[in-house]
C-alpha cells in the first residue's frame, strides 16, 4: 500500500508492486482469505491500538524469519534460506527491527485497515507482479487480479512457476519497466 500510496499522490511516476498484498479489507479480497488472516483484518478496523499494541510486544525479527519460512512456498524457503540469501536477508530484518517492532506493527495496522486512497484515482503506470505459487496468506489472494482491475494503467504479470521471491529471482525484468 506504500508504494500505491505515492502514486496516488502523485510523488512517483511509476510503481512497481513486487509480491505485493491488495487492500485486504475490500469485500471482494475479504471473501478470499484465510480465517486467520480475516480475523486480524477485522480487528485492525475494529481495534487497532490494542492489535498494534500486542503486535509490538511479541514482533521480533525472528519471529518475522520464522513466519516468513512457515508461510513461504518450498522454492521461495530454497531461495530464503540459501547460504548466498540468508545471511542478507537476516542481516535487513535485523537492521528493521533494531529499534523495536514498533514501526512494523504500525505499518501492518495500515496495510490491513482500508487504505486512505482510492485505487480507481491512481493515474499514474502501476507494474503489478506477482509469482503464481506465492503461498502467502498476506498477499493478494488472486495474485492481483483484482488490483490490476481497480487500477485503470496497471499492467500485470505473472509467473507461472515462481513464488513469492520474484523480486530476486526476476529482477532485471521488472526494474527494467520502472526506467
Amino acid at each position: 500500500p506504500f508504494a500505491l500510496a505515492l502514486g496516488a499522490s502523485n510523488l512517483a511516476r511509476t510503481v512497481s508492486v513486487v509480491s505485493g498484498q491488495d487492500e485486504l479489507c475490500h469485500p471482494a479480497i475479504f471473501s478470499l482469505l484465510p480465517e486467520p488472516v480475516a480475523a486480524m483484518v477485522q480487528r485492525a478496523q475494529s481495534d487497532p491500538e490494542k492489535l498494534e499494541s500486542e503486535m509490538a510486544e511479541f514482533a521480533t525479527a525472528d519471529w518475522l524469519w520464522h513466519m516468513i519460512e512457515t508461510m513461504s512456498g518450498e522454492q521461495d524457503r530454497l531461495i530464503y534460506a540459501s547460504e548466498d540469501f540468508a545471511p542478507a536477508y537476516r542481516a535487513a530484518l535485523n537492521a528493521g527491527f533494531q529499534q523495536g517492532a514498533a514501526g512494523y506493527a504500525r505499518d501492518t495496522i495500515l496495510a490491513m485497515a482500508p487504505w486512505p486512497f482510492k485505487l480507481e484515482d491512481i493515474t499514474c503506470p502501476i507494474y503489478l507482479w506477482y509469482g503464481l505459487k506465492d503461498t502467502s496468506p498476506v498477499h493478494s489472494p488472486d495474485f492481483g487480479v483484482s488490483l490490476s482491475k481497480r487500477i485503470k494503467n496497471a499492467q500485470l504479470h505473472h509467473f507461472e512457476d515462481d513464488g513469492s521471491a520474484i523480486l530476486w529471482t526476476k529482477a532485471d525484468e521488472i526494474l527494467s519497466k520502472l526506467v
